[in-house]
């Protein structure tokens, strides 16, 4: 008997269930060809051929790390850095430090959250996704700033980095039409359901996800008609049949060829489908557990990491 089974039956039963389940949901699925015929009332599909920047490129991420224990006794060092190659000197890197140890900060989630329990946790885990966002729009503002007439790419879809830190979102937008910054936002997991509702199947919504999958050819594009509150555009750049999404400026449009063009041209052909740029910035900026770890230590003394930061449960002898 597989060792991986034993005394796990009642596991695999119930994901032999989903598995049925996600069976189930593919057969009501309508083929590719009628997808595409549907689709096309919202949008145009066409190819895109790859086109080599004349302009510099380059993509702006971040990464954060966690060290403590539960609410409040933790800390989460982030970071956000801009990567072009040839590399930028001296390197565009900014770094925060949030924790609800801070007594402003503690302050502020307790009003936020009325004192009601458990809001503290949930808005913690809010304030930290605005403060990356904010922290990755401060990066790329400083690119805008440097290197007018750039090509920024920005990991995440527009509405989300607007809808964390709109400040900063809007800013960087004036920056990017005052200086000829051309702004993507390269979003590698489809979530949203734009094309489900607006193309009225019967049951429930399908995602875009489960919509476009295998619907582009490798080089192909569909381009959503709809321009507010950006302009989203869906690609298949890679091998793999599920594709990305890009969002551009309304006010950018013009440069829409030769964004998309660029895309393709620094995207492997024979991969998922995402700018090379883009998994070099990741695998520069990204904090380890371990980094982080050795980070702490090094500037926050033992006894205080004793105190507020070291969780119990790690003092297991197992």
């Amino acid at each position: 008997m597989n060792l991986l089974l034993v005394g796990n039956e009642g596991a695999v039963i119930k994901l032999r269930e989903f598995a049925t389940l996600c069976r189930h949901l593919l057969c009501k699925r309508p083929s590719p060809s009628e997808l595409r015929s549907r689709l096309g009332a919202l949008g145009r599909f066409y190819r895109v051929d790859p086109l080599h920047p004349q302009r510099r490129v380059v993509a702006v991420d971040g990464s954060l790390g966690t060290v403590g224990a539960h609410y409040p006794y933790f800390l989460v060092l982030m970071q956000a850095a801009a990567f072009a190659l040839p590399r930028l000197e001296p390197p565009l890197v900014e770094h925060e430090v949030f924790s609800p140890l801070d007594p402003e900060v503690a302050r502020a989630l307790e009003e936020q959250g009325r004192d009601e329990e458990g809001w503290s946790d949930h808005l913690a885990e809010q304030q930290i996704k605005a403060r990356m966002s904010a922290l990755e729009l401060r990066v790329a503002l400083r690119v805008a700033e440097l290197l007018p007439g750039a090509l920024v790419m920005l990991d995440g879809g527009f509405v989300h980095l607007r809808d964390r830190a709109e400040e900063l979102f809007q800013e960087l937008r004036r920056q990017a039409l005052d200086r000829g910054v051309l702004l993507v936002g390269v979003i590698e997991e489809i979530t949203s359901c734009r094309l489900g509702k607006s193309l009225a199947f019967t049951g429930p919504a399908l995602h875009d996800r489960e919509v476009l999958y295998g619907c582009l050819a490798p080089g192909e594009v569909f381009e959503l008609e709809a321009r507010k509150p950006f302009l989203r555009v869906f690609a298949r750049f890679g091998h793999h049949p599920q594709p990305v999404a890009f969002d551009l400026l309304p006010e950018q449009e013009e440069f829409l060829p030769e964004i998309l063009g660029i895309l393709r041209a620094l995207t492997p052909a024979d991969g998922r489908g995402i700018p090379s740029l883009i998994d070099l910035a990741d695998r520069h900026v990204r904090l380890s557990r371990t980094e982080v770890e050795r980070l702490v230590a090094a500037a926050v003394p033992t006894e205080l990491r004793e105190v507020f930061l070291s969780s119990h449960r790690r003092r297991r002898p197992f």
